[in-house]
């Protein structure tokens, strides 16, 4: 999904959060984007620094990405790799904040989470989340279409599948969405 979009828009500089060991933002610094990669574990982290030994526009920092400083820095992409769907009800509308205080007017970001209807898991109410501590949540193509249509003009969500085996039955597990942020989005 990455390689699609980056050779059809003129990214220059990128965040990934939730970054692993670094497949995307390795990606993204080889094709000549700068590219700022955050993850929580230390060990990812460090295993990432170590595969991306000599690229000098990749920097992994390993945090929580809601309290990075980004430093009034502005990007054209914002990827996540599948933090949106771990975080509280109370952390999402942090999220969606800082997702427009970090993209640049009619930025890109793009959302791999998990889907919700008739092949995902159940979507939560916000409620539910809280009592049953659930660590991820599943969502619609609507709640994410209400969620996140106040700021951003949804170019497109799709359902992926996981790569199978012949152990395993293909289910699509994650929505992949690109939105592109748009001041002013009237709806």
């Amino acid at each position: 999904m990455i390689t699609e979009f980056v050779k059809t828009h003129n990214v220059k500089d990128a965040v990934e959060f939730g970054c692993g060991e670094g497949r995307n933002a390795i990606y993204l610094a080889k094709s000549g984007i700068d590219v700022l990669a955050v993850d929580s574990s230390e060990v990812a982290i460090r295993n990432a620094k170590d595969k991306a030994e000599g690229l000098e526009n990749a920097r992994f920092i390993c945090s929580n990405f809601l309290t990075v400083d980004f430093e009034g820095r502005k990007y054209d992409l914002v990827i996540d790799s599948g933090m949106f769907h771990h975080l509280p009800p109370h952390r999402r509308l942090q999220y969606r904040e800082l997702l427009k205080a970090i993209l640049k007017e009619n930025g890109y970001f793009v959302l791999l989470c998990f889907s919700a209807d008739e092949d995902g898991a159940e979507e939560l109410d916000d409620l539910e989340f809280y009592t049953k501590r659930n660590t991820g949540v599943s969502f619609s193509e609507q709640r994410l279409r209400v969620f996140f249509g106040s700021d951003f003009e949804i170019v497109s969500i799709k359902k992926r599948g996981q790569e199978m085996t012949e152990e395993y039955i293909d289910i699509p597990l994650l929505y992949g969405c690109v939105m592109k942020l748009v001041e002013g989005l009237i709806k």
